[in-house]
């Protein structure tokens, strides 16, 4: 979609002609420039298992199911991504935004049409050279008005900023930290490598509906995951070949789904007092 804009007929060609003399290279023109699945040296997931759970379905269809977020918030560079899961219908919904300023730039950098997907509703872009969260909040109190959202996972970067903006939206949606590494979050329980087990499970299963969105399986085909000594595994965002972002917040949505997410964390202590903004 970016041929002709973003890249030229001449870079292509030359990108192409090298591949077909160095097939190391074949996987990286094929991944950055046509979009093409292409799995990493340590893949997350396979192309088959998660194309198969893909679906192009209507958001109507969810109106007024429960549902649980998971948030995954940038600066200036990273994709701002929520994902929504509803656990009843087993389906998954991915929204991501951008900054609209350096739009072309990163679609350069990162190899991807952000603008094709901008223009086809498959990314938001928000005025500026970073994400504005005042429009997420925005998009996150149009969303409650629409679903039952029981609660929204975040992870701790950035959130302060999140939080007036969503007072300001009048977002009254309960908030539970979520680990990022590999440590459970206090008051919560939740941690990545459980998370990462159940959406894990969820596909390979093929349990899960995901809304196609070229954006979201750019971010699966790009994810790659590391290990400690005991096996816990979470996402390796330096390690991976592109954003994951998407799939990031989609873990911490599944995994804050869960009724009983912890050994150590009191879950129904915690929903009794959460931390909730816009009251």
């Amino acid at each position: 979609p970016s041929l002709g804009h973003t890249f030229t007929d001449r870079y292509l060609r030359e990108q192409v002609t090298q591949a077909r003399g160095m097939p190391s290279k074949e996987s990286i023109v094929r991944r950055l420039n046509f979009c093409q699945w292409v799995d990493a040296d340590n893949p997350w997931m396979s192309s088959d298992v998660w194309m198969g759970c893909e679906e192009d379905f209507s958001l109507q269809e969810l109106r007024g199911e429960e549902c649980y977020g998971g948030l995954d918030l940038s600066g200036s560079r990273d994709l701002t991504a929520l994902a929504l899961f509803f656990p009843k219908k087993r389906k998954l919904v991915v929204e991501f935004w951008t900054p609209k300023d350096t739009l072309t730039d990163r679609a350069k950098t990162d190899r991807v049409p952000y603008d094709a997907w901008e223009r086809d509703g498959y990314i938001h872009t928000t005025p500026g050279k970073a994400v504005k969260y005042g429009f997420v909040a925005e998009r996150i109190a149009d969303l409650a008005m629409q679903f039952d959202i029981k609660a929204i996972a975040f992870d701790q970067y950035r959130i302060k900023y999140l939080e007036p903006e969503l007072d300001e939206a009048s977002v009254s949606v309960p908030l539970i930290p979520h680990g990022q590494g590999y440590y459970k979050a206090k008051d919560s329980g939740l941690w990545m490598p459980h998370s990462i087990e159940l959406f894990e499970q969820m596909l390979d299963d093929g349990a899960v509906v995901i809304k196609t969105n070229p954006c979201l399986r750019w971010n699966a085909a790009s994810a790659v995951t590391e290990a400690d000594q005991k096996e816990n595994r979470i996402f390796a965002k330096k390690k991976s070949t592109g954003r994951i972002d998407g799939v990031v917040a989609s873990a911490m949505a599944i995994g804050a789904s869960e009724e009983d997410v912890t050994d150590d964390g009191d879950v129904d202590g915690f929903f009794d007092d959460p931390i909730i903004v816009g009251i």
